[in-house]
C-alpha cells in the first residue's frame, strides 16, 4: 500500500474508474487510505443499460481493460468495505457517485 491507513478525507477518482481492472482492490484500497466518514466521488461515463451491455462486451471480446457500470453497481463494489453511497447524479453522459466511508468495527 502506498498511503498510510486513514490519510485522507476525500478521494476523487474522475473518468478513471471504468479503467480500473481491479474494481474490488481500488474499493478496498479506497476504505484503506480515507479517514472514517471520508467521502469518495467517482464520476465516470454514464450510459443506459442496453448501450452498457454492448460496450463492455466488446470491451470483454477484445480483451481491453474497462468496464462501465451504473450508479447502483458502483456503490455495490464498495459495500463490503464499509462504503455507502450517499448521492448519486447524472447528467447527460456523465455520472458522480458519491460514497461515505464508514469503518468497520
Amino acid at each position: 500500500m502506498l498511503f498510510d491507513s486513514q490519510t485522507f478525507d476525500v478521494l476523487i477518482a474522475c473518468l478513471a474508474y471504468h479503467h480500473f481492472s481491479d474494481k474490488n482492490g481500488f474499493a478496498k484500497e479506497a476504505a484503506h487510505v480515507l479517514k472514517p466518514n471520508g467521502v469518495a466521488y467517482i464520476v465516470d461515463p454514464c450510459f443506459t443499460l442496453a448501450v452498457r451491455k454492448m460496450i463492455n462486451t466488446v470491451i470483454r471480446s477484445q480483451r481491453v481493460e474497462g468496464e462501465f457500470f451504473d450508479p447502483n453497481e458502483i456503490a455495490s463494489a464498495f459495500a463490503p468495505y464499509g462504503s455507502k453511497e450517499i448521492g448519486a447524479t447524472i447528467d447527460g453522459y456523465a455520472q458522480l457517485v458519491k460514497l461515505r466511508v464508514k469503518k468497520l468495527a
